[in-house]
């Protein structure tokens, strides 16, 4: 019978149908929700009968994306009295939290928990940055070290647990790197992450390059992506549609290398068909051997006189064992199946989003 379920993993809409489904198994330990997206979705409220329900739950791990971050506190306050391990890999949709309403809201009624782990990753135009005075209380310092970190150009908020247990890190750029603090003394590395997303939202750096190669080792895919655009942010904002993917000290340099790195994702709309920006990550990743990007006639056509001239070019482009092909930039200007094979003599070509 389902009353005697212990074990629930499922993908949903918003917290309602979780709070039905714990009411009626009373036997449930561990429980993983993964949330779609709920834009157009109006979520009510859960009305608890007793305020405490009654249930053996011990485990719970929230992932996914929701705007609903005051359902997850109710979910606390009626289910979190035998919780002991908690798991938050979530981006909250215009809402930021600081650890003082975090504190009150979920660590008051988790009174057992003994293991937290956070990714909270924030969108929010207009707002202060969170203050990490407010995850130093004696309750944080119970569990692991929280690491905050805005990029005021994205209008992004972050914050996560040490150790970062996920394979993943999102929406990292420049800024990371002079914005980051923690609510205690800790040392940068995330060893367990095999793929960052890096925003174009200022030319990347040196010193931020420097920076990935020395926390991020154990990396093996590297994403290029434009950050969320926000209705009437920078919408007149020319510098903005100018910006470079690149500094010229990065530019110029040919000897600084991410050697762990097999697969490039060029996802982002600028210089994508420069051959200058191209030229410098194939020096950047001498490991690649996955592509994902969109190629043009321009960046095929000086691709094609390299190849010729340039050794490295040429075994850089026959390193390539497969190429996806992006198609959201030019869609009359698409190359052949010929002249792809003529640049990536030994890939296997893919075409949209097909999974590599």
């Amino acid at each position: 019978m389902c009353t005697q379920l212990t074990y629930l993993s499922i993908e949903l809409e918003g917290m309602y149908r979780v709070f039905l489904l714990i009411e009626n198994l009373p036997n449930l330990e561990e429980l993983k929700v993964k949330f779609r997206t709920e834009e157009s979705l109006v979520q009510p409220k859960f009305n608890l009968k007793d305020g405490i329900l009654q249930n053996k739950l011990h485990r719970v791990t929230f992932t996914g994306s929701t705007k609903y971050f005051d359902h997850i506190e109710q979910f606390f306050t009626g289910n979190g009295q035998n919780i002991e391990c908690l798991t938050i890999n979530i981006d909250l949709i215009y809402y930021i939290i600081d650890g003082k309403r975090f504190e009150q809201n979920l660590l008051t009624k988790m009174p057992r928990l003994s293991s937290l782990n956070l990714i909270i990753h924030s969108i929010l135009t207009y707002c202060d940055p969170i203050e990490i005075e407010t995850f130093q209380s004696s309750s944080w310092q119970t569990f692991n070290p929280i690491i905050y970190w805005n990029d005021i150009h994205a209008h992004e908020h972050t914050i996560f647990t040490l150790p970062y247990r996920c394979d993943r890190f999102k929406h990292f750029s420049n800024d990371f790197l002079s914005s980051w603090i923690s609510n205690r003394s800790v040392s940068l590395c995330f060893e367990h992450v095999r793929l960052l997303s890096l925003m174009t939202t200022t030319p990347l750096t040196l010193e931020t390059v420097q920076f990935l190669g020395k926390i991020f080792p154990n990396l093996k895919t590297l994403e290029l992506t434009d950050p969320i655009h926000l209705p009437g942010i920078g919408d007149d904002d020319e510098s903005n549609r100018n910006t470079l993917l690149m500094n010229k000290e990065l530019l110029s340099n040919r000897t600084l290398q991410l050697l762990s790195i097999e697969k490039f994702c060029f996802l982002s709309r600028l210089q994508y068909d420069d051959s200058e920006v191209f030229h410098r990550f194939l020096h950047l990743l001498p490991n690649l051997m996955y592509l994902q990007m969109y190629i043009g006639r321009s960046l095929f056509r000086d691709l094609s006189s390299q190849k010729d001239k340039d050794s490295f070019v040429r075994n850089a482009l026959m390193r390539i064992k497969c190429l996806q092909m992006v198609r959201f930039y030019d869609e009359k200007n698409v190359l052949s199946n010929e002249e792809i094979h003529c640049l990536f003599p030994n890939a296997q070509i893919l075409f949209d989003y097909d999974e590599l």
